[in-house]
């Protein structure tokens, strides 16, 4: 019999004397008088049964009760043994935090049927809204380890484990993912060159994400007013920085050897989330002083050709 079951329950009922008699006889729990059957006219030395059936339990009787059958001149007890309902208790023991967001959270869960008898749970892991969830089937006093994965995501950081019949819940560290913000620190950066010299820039880079990492920048020139050319630079590699974290770095940029022509450019700084970041100050390649001589007279007389330069001006 298990726990919130009803059972019956049948007493032997003996006149030990030598007359006729009339009793009731009494099914008590606890001291509880829970139902009674009159005994009418029994003969002296005879036995009948009386039966007591629809006798409710409830959760939380197991692993036993007892009922005392009582007649006018004695009483008897005896001890029925219960099975306990089926119920699931949950754990997390494990997880693999701290996550960045977008990744997964994995979740180890300790499951135990804690009743006496087979049963079924789903058991489901929650985090902000993600779930995973799988049907466990235990036997009575069984238990095993479940592992989850739940996708983490910007929220609130606990995580919880359920079976219907018992909750769980940890909290979790959840991190924002590294973010490498880039600024052109204009006044110590030479956003003025000549074409075909050399010019060093100042990037302050900032890590504003919850981890760390390590992280290419890369750097370009787009000519102002014809977007389409554009001049790819060194890359800054291999930048690592704490959450938090910043570095000043000092790329040079060689107008010679990346054939960066004379004009306005705006200098740009692209993180590996391809976010971009502009200098506010356009970068300017000067065009190098060139001379041009040329023959305007000989003893006051013009050259006798239109083409002052040409060698044979003067043939």
């Amino acid at each position: 019999v298990t726990e919130g079951e009803s059972l019956e329950l049948n007493a032997s009922v003996e006149n030990l004397g030598d007359l006729n008699g009339t009793q009731t006889i009494e099914l008590r729990r606890n001291g509880e008088l829970l139902d009674s059957e009159e005994v009418e006219e029994l003969p002296g030395d005879n036995t009948t049964v009386v039966t007591f059936d629809g006798i409710d339990t409830e959760v939380g009787d197991a692993p036993e009760i007892a009922f005392t059958v009582a007649s006018d001149n004695t009483s008897a007890t005896t001890i029925q043994p219960l099975n306990a309902e089926d119920e699931f208790t949950v754990s997390i023991n494990e997880t693999n935090d701290p996550v960045t967001f977008d990744e997964t959270l994995n979740v180890s869960v300790d499951v135990e049927n804690i009743g006496d008898i087979k049963g079924t749970r789903r058991v489901e892991v929650r985090l902000n809204g993600n779930a995973d969830s799988r049907s466990v089937t235990l036997t009575g006093g069984e238990a095993r380890t479940l592992d989850f994965q739940v996708d983490a995501s910007e929220g609130d950081n606990r995580v919880f484990a359920s079976t219907g019949d018992d909750l769980d819940a940890r909290s979790v560290q959840i991190n924002d993912p590294a973010f490498f913000e880039v600024d052109v620190v204009e006044a110590f950066s030479d956003l003025e060159v000549v074409e075909g010299e050399n010019a060093t820039v100042t990037l302050d880079i900032e890590n504003t994400g919850g981890v760390n990492a390590t992280q290419n920048v890369s750097l370009e020139l787009v000519e102002v007013g014809n977007e389409s050319n554009v001049v790819a630079l060194d890359n800054v590699s291999d930048v690592e920085l704490e959450d938090g974290g910043f570095n000043i770095s000092e790329p040079t940029v060689d107008t010679d050897a990346f054939g960066v022509e004379p004009g306005e450019y705006t200098l740009q700084a692209e993180n590996e989330d391809g976010e971009v970041f502009e200098a506010e100050q356009n970068f300017t390649v000067l065009e190098p002083a060139s001379f041009s001589a040329t023959i305007e007279a000989v003893n006051g007389e013009a050259p006798p050709i239109d083409d002052k330069t040409s060698d044979d001006a003067f043939a």
